[in-house]
């Protein structure tokens, strides 16, 4: 038997409430659903219990370019802008934890606000105007509970790093914290959460590493993606993972990827409201929660 696969094969179900055919939330109805395991599958339904809406096709995305990553011997760290209840980033360690990869070598970054998505700033991405995730109870889910739900498969430890905030505020910080990252992946929704994400952490990824875009099926993802790869002159080509989600490989470095804030407005008006945003907290330290620490 090959206890690797049925791990990683058992953890993933999980996670997605595969395993027990957990039910699904409708949120235009407001109604719980009965189980469609085809849409679980493909990661087009919205779980009630479950830890992760990605979808078996994108898990095994994820574990396929941690695989590689290590093959190849591309340094750095696994980064998730987006994280809902942290099941990516648990299977992440999960999948690190089989393979034997250290996380004092390989840390993850889990990066969400844990209070839901930012009210469009729309005087500075007005391709944001009249967005609603903001008003989506359901994605919101406090930073103690991800950390619950890491402990409780003991994939919990110092090397996994929770940033709190809406990204505005937090990741121009957070890059001055992180060296290198090998796999960025993007589960912002919004134009502002995945150009912000782009602007300041795609220039730590390493050539050879993997930028994942889970929301390329969303307008205003897509749009900020194409954006910022038409102004660093990118055309790394794209390859699907499912019917919403893409990824590329980056394969060279760009003196572009120098310049920051391409899309921000100037200073005078950065230094203004920017409403929602400029409330968050950014932390970089372990939440409380009363599972002890595990070391993988």
């Amino acid at each position: 038997m090959d206890f690797k696969k049925e791990y990683l094969d058992l953890l993933r179900n999980t996670l997605l409430g595969l395993t027990y055919a957990d039910y699904r939330y409708d949120p235009g109805k407001g109604s719980i659903e009965q189980h469609d395991p085809k849409a679980r599958e493909n990661g087009e339904d919205w779980p009630f219990n479950a830890q992760s809406m990605a979808g078996a096709k994108r898990m095994l995305n994820v574990h396929k370019l941690i695989e590689q990553v290590e093959a190849d011997k591309i340094p750095g760290d696994f980064v998730e802008t987006g994280v809902w209840r942290g099941g990516v980033c648990i299977y992440a360690a999960g999948v690190y934890q089989t393979n034997n990869i250290k996380l004092k070598d390989r840390k993850i970054w889990v990066c969400d606000s844990f209070e839901g998505l930012p009210q469009p700033n729309e005087a500075q991405y007005p391709v944001d105007q009249g967005d609603t995730h903001f008003t989506a109870q359901w994605l919101k889910c406090d930073m103690d509970t991800v950390a619950r739900n890491f402990a409780s498969y003991n994939l919990l430890s110092d090397q996994i790093k929770f940033v709190k905030g809406f990204f505005s505020d937090t990741l121009p910080k957070m890059k001055d914290e992180i060296e290198q990252i090998s796999i960025l992946r993007l589960d912002g929704d919004m134009y502002e959460s995945t150009i912000v994400a782009l602007e300041n952490l795609y220039p730590k990824l390493s050539v050879g590493g993997y930028v994942i875009v889970d929301d390329y099926g969303l307008p205003n993802c897509r749009k900020a993606l194409e954006d910022y790869r038409k102004f660093h002159d990118i055309e790394d080509e794209y390859i699907e993972i499912d019917n919403s989600s893409v990824y590329f490989k980056k394969t060279n470095e760009s003196d572009k990827d120098k310049i920051e804030h391409r899309f921000a407005l100037p200073e005078s008006v950065q230094s203004g409201p920017v409403g929602a945003s400029e409330q968050s907290e950014t932390t970089f330290s372990q939440p409380n929660q009363g599972a002890s620490l595990s070391s993988l």
